[in-house]
């Protein structure tokens, strides 16, 4: 589902070149739960988007559902991630006078129009347990029930890859558990996840746990 062959990526600044990845080489399979883990500054998040379609890659290869993002055209990239990418990231990126459902359905605008996914959001809000705050703003709601937000909303449009970027590091244990298990779960149906954290209570849902350290992978 999810391939990366030799990614590298830099970033320069003031004080010189930064080597944020050196020669990735990554594959997600449908069905599979893959964590990404590492401190802070070790390249997790550039690897996230680079994977997304978000950052295009120095040097590499990246493949998502065998079609070649960065090989698109702009529109055409941004129609693959909607079709098949959704992403969850740590500080949910919730609009604040929307509503839960009104949230969760401003992911559609990313498509052509579907009659059913007023009610396919309905039914994403009823999963993640918050069918009780569907009319309630995100200030309304505990930071968890944020983050159960954003999954309703990264799910919305059917993806077959989810991204997840720290989705745990702003909640407590219980929250985080809950959270990873709706990860799980996508990936039990078939789906692919990649997750990148440095959260070491991540580790018990995923299937692979990956390493990075400096911007390479040190373990797999």
């Amino acid at each position: 589902m999810l391939k990366l062959q030799d990614v590298t990526k830099m970033y320069r600044g003031r004080a010189g070149r930064v080597q944020a990845l050196e020669n990735i080489s990554l594959a997600v399979q449908p069905g599979e739960f893959v964590s990404v883990q590492g401190p802070s500054g070790c390249g997790k998040t550039t690897l996230l988007l680079i994977a997304g379609g978000l950052l295009r890659p120095d040097a590499g290869q990246v493949a998502v559902d065998g079609r070649r993002p960065y090989d698109l055209a702009p529109e055409d990239r941004a129609r693959l991630r909607a079709d098949l990418v959704g992403f969850v990231f740590q500080q949910f990126h919730l609009m604040p006078y929307l509503t839960v459902l009104d949230n969760v359905l401003a992911a559609s605008l990313a498509k052509p129009s579907d009659d059913g996914v007023r009610q396919r959001a309905v039914d994403l809000i009823e999963h993640v347990g918050l069918g009780p705050r569907t009319h309630h703003v995100p200030g309304e709601l505990s930071t968890g029930e944020r983050q159960r937000v954003a999954i309703a909303r990264a799910l919305l449009n059917r993806p077959r890859l989810l991204l997840a970027d720290e989705p745990t590091g702003n909640l407590d244990p219980a929250s985080s558990e809950v959270v990873l298990r709706h990860l799980a779960d996508f990936a039990d149906a078939g789906g692919a996840v990649l997750l990148v954290t440095h959260d070491e209570r991540a580790a018990q849902y995923p299937h692979r746990a990956v390493r990075m350290v400096g911007g390479r992978i040190s373990e797999d």
